[in-house]
């Protein structure tokens, strides 16, 4: 089997080891604790952090940027009263720094220039007679540029150096961009894990490490290029807090995007004729917008509130009508079948090997259904397809945890582990 794109998990949480090769459709089973979820989420951060690495730098920018700014924020509180446009101006750059790119780093650059004559300016200006900085103030601009407090620095000297540190931070954007160094990109993966994340958990792509300890940069990515996670349909249309998933939100504004042309019209039409008996659009009114099913007789229903099998093909019709499946991009299904009945599950593996085949879209699927299993293994055979898809089993090896075994397309040792809750039926019936 070619491998593409592997990722290797060694004593990370419940897993002890495994080696999953990402070629196409990967099925992952075990029971429940033995780390599928973890490694979805694995799989899920790091290509989207790789893939997302200018973000990673803006963040990088903004934190490092921050102190000097409040500095300036601290200094700008003396001279609004003689100048209050300059204040508020500076207060709308602050912020416009939740959007950092090349082309506006430029422009706060310049801005940041014309405001500090425009301030020593103001600071020289004998007829200026209410300019007034609180002791406190000083003290803080003092100890953000490392002057002791008792050193006698005026202020226009200090505007000096906090203009000059926040650009020399804003300049270094368009280098981190284009050196990708690891740290940044570690530092993004220990937000969401644990440290030995950095050390246990690495990804190939072609059979060279991308991520993985005593790397110096990230490569950008040639195999996924776009990846996306979901682990229930119940979020679509959802509103979002902070203190949740992101990969939650992300999903909600990727199936905002409008449709595009080209996308494949016989798997729309399986999926409006054949399944859903409509199909699934996203409104941006203001007042009556939002996720809309579509129903074949005319009937207009706020997808909120429709099913969840149809909020599933729902997601994906938008995501195929708008382009982000493509044969870069890996979706990354936990445990799909949780909210189709049996009929459906087998429709959506159905669906699921068609954009796979058709437009080289790539799925890792997590799975407790024997349906869900069996059908990719059998439609895909169908479809002429099996080379790009395995199985892999969760066996436990410990107390609390589990090695993955390749299976390649054998699903038998598959059931052989589903068929443990039969045992445990006739244990309990009798």
């Amino acid at each position: 089997m070619e491998k593409f794109a592997e990722l290797s998990i060694q004593n990370f949480r419940a897993i002890k080891s495994a080696d999953i090769i990402l070629n196409g459709i990967t099925v992952v089973s075990g029971v429940n604790g033995c780390g599928k979820s973890t490694m979805s989420k694995l799989l899920y951060y790091i290509f989207h952090n790789a893939n997302s690495f200018d973000e990673i730098a803006a963040d990088s920018v903004r934190q490092n940027v921050e102190p000097y700014l409040s500095a300036l924020t601290s200094i700008l509180r003396g001279v609004r009263y003689t100048n209050t446009l300059t204040y508020r101006r500076f207060m709308m750059l602050r912020s416009g720094l939740d959007e950092i790119n090349t082309e506006s780093i430029a422009k706060y650059i310049e801005y940041l220039r014309s405001l500090k004559t425009s301030l020593i300016e103001s600071l020289n200006d004998e007829k200026q007679t209410d300019i007034r900085f609180l002791e406190r103030d000083l003290y803080i601009i003092k100890s953000t540029l490392g002057i002791d407090s008792n050193d006698n620095v005026d202020v226009p000297s200090m505007i000096e150096l906090i203009i000059a540190k926040i650009i020399e931070k804003l300049e270094k954007y368009k280098q981190l961009v284009i050196d990708r160094p690891y740290n940044l990109f570690a530092r993004r993966m220990v937000d969401f894990f644990e440290p030995d994340v950095l050390k246990n958990v690495s990804l190939k792509e072609y059979d060279s490490i991308v991520y993985g300890h005593g790397q110096k940069n990230i490569p950008e990515l040639h195999y996924i290029k776009k990846v996306a996670f979901i682990d229930t349909p119940m979020i679509i249309g959802q509103s979002i807090s902070s203190q949740q998933p992101s990969y939650w939100k992300e999903i909600n504004e990727l199936a905002k995007m409008p449709p595009r042309k080209g996308y494949k019209l016989s798997i729309n039409k399986l999926i409006k004729q054949g399944i859903m008996n409509g199909d699934a659009s996203y409104d941006d009114d203001y007042f009556a917008g939002g996720f809309k099913y579509n129903r074949a007789d005319g009937k207009i229903f706020d997808l909120v509130e429709c099913a969840t099998g149809i909020k599933s093909f729902s997601i994906m019709q938008m995501l195929l009508k708008n382009l982000f499946l493509s044969g870069d991009t890996l979706m990354i299904l936990d445990e799909p079948e949780t909210h189709l009945h049996p009929q459906w599950i087998v429709e959506y593996a159905n669906l699921i090997v068609l954009l796979h085949k058709r437009i080289g879209a790539k799925f890792f699927i997590t799975s407790h259904s024997p349906d869900m299993v069996s059908a990719i293994r059998y439609i895909s055979e169908r479809e002429r397809c099996m080379n790009s898809v395995s199985f892999y089993l969760a066996e436990q090896v410990g107390k609390e945890t589990y090695s993955y075994k390749y299976l390649k397309d054998d699903i038998e040792p598959i059931f052989e582990s589903f068929n443990k809750s039969y045992d445990k039926l006739d244990k309990y019936a009798r």
